[in-house]
């Protein structure tokens, strides 16, 4: 019988937590319709930073995983910590745009509402 080869999911944590994240948001997304989606964002931005910590607490350290397929070092966590870094700075502007759009859309649509009314 062939051994198994030892499982180390710790090289994989960063990815696995992003991952995580992203079905987590796929999920919430599934429930019933809010006036906005502010909270998908700020879930995903959640995950994303938690990816980002679990990266740079891992920093200096090296780490192999499933038959060296997966080599975790200080190259590979300087792309995750980028990457990481982008995607965290895109979801806190997701997050702003989307808060300040439902402010101006729904005085928008109250005050056209009004005039409709009144006249």
């Amino acid at each position: 019988m062939i051994p198994a080869p030892p499982i180390s999911l710790a090289v994989l944590a960063p990815t696995l937590i992003v991952m995580g994240a992203g079905c987590l948001v796929l999920l919430l997304d599934l429930l019933p319709p809010r006036a906005s989606k502010v909270h998908l964002a700020t879930v995903a931005l959640l995950g994303v930073v938690a990816a980002l910590l679990t990266s740079l607490a891992a920093w200096g350290g090296r780490g192999r995983g499933f038959r060296d397929m997966v080599i975790l070092d200080n190259y590979a966590l300087f792309f995750h910590v980028v990457i990481c870094y982008g995607w965290s700075c895109s979801c806190r502007s997701t997050i702003c745009v989307a808060a300040a759009w439902s402010r101006v859309s729904t005085t928008r649509w109250c005050s056209s509402r009004r005039r409709a009314c009144c006249s």
